[in-house]
């Protein structure tokens, strides 16, 4: 009698385990397949923006060579349908918004990347100028930066900037954010076309 007992209780056990087992498995399965098909649907949104007839054009207004070299590599592996323009100090940037002197025939940025520390003129005048000005306010701009002061944080969004993001150190820490704004900023959002000259 009680050899059946636990001859049975055993035979549950096992099948419990099984049981237990399976369902694992498949949970594993279910969540490999989700992350399958979420992956595909980014390159496929990567593709989309590879494919788009006008490429997105980027201002990166940045001194650092060594910053400007990386950001010009995140975005050349990125592979995102766009054209990066660099320029280097805070005059400069509002000459190539402004459309003036040697870029006069320059494309209108649909998204600026700005440093807040620049020559001449500083990325928060820069920013500033940039969300006062009714033709220019709804372009996007993404400030990056090493600064990590809340002063710095409040007033760029006080000052309407779009996103504030700290520069990593690291080259890939560097590489995997400039990948996160490709994907953000190029690939999902809807940019704001440039209004008529008139």
């Amino acid at each position: 009698m009680c050899s059946d007992v636990c001859e049975v209780s055993t035979t549950n056990v096992g099948l419990n385990n099984r049981y237990k087992l399976s369902y694992v498995l498949i949970r594993k399965y279910e969540i490999h397949k989700r992350t399958k098909r979420a992956r595909q649907w980014l390159n496929g949104e990567r593709k989309k923006a590879m494919q788009q007839s006008k490429p997105i054009e980027i201002l990166l207004v940045e001194d650092s060579p060594v910053d400007i070299r990386m950001t010009q590599e995140a975005f050349k592996d990125h592979r995102v349908a766009n054209n990066l323009h660099v320029v280097t100090d805070g005059e400069i940037a509002m000459d190539f918004v402004y459309q003036r002197g040697q870029y006069a025939d320059a494309l209108r940025p649909d998204i600026i990347l700005l440093d807040l520390n620049l020559p001449k003129k500083d990325g928060r005048e820069v920013l500033d100028e940039i969300k006062t000005d009714d033709k220019l306010r709804a372009i996007p701009v993404v400030v990056l930066t090493t600064s990590e002061l809340d002063i710095d944080v409040i007033s760029s969004y006080c000052k309407n900037a779009n996103a504030f993001l700290n520069k990593p150190i690291e080259f890939n820490d560097f590489l995997g954010m400039m990948r996160t704004i490709g994907d953000f900023w190029l690939s999902f959002v809807k940019l704001p076309n440039a209004p008529d000259a008139n």
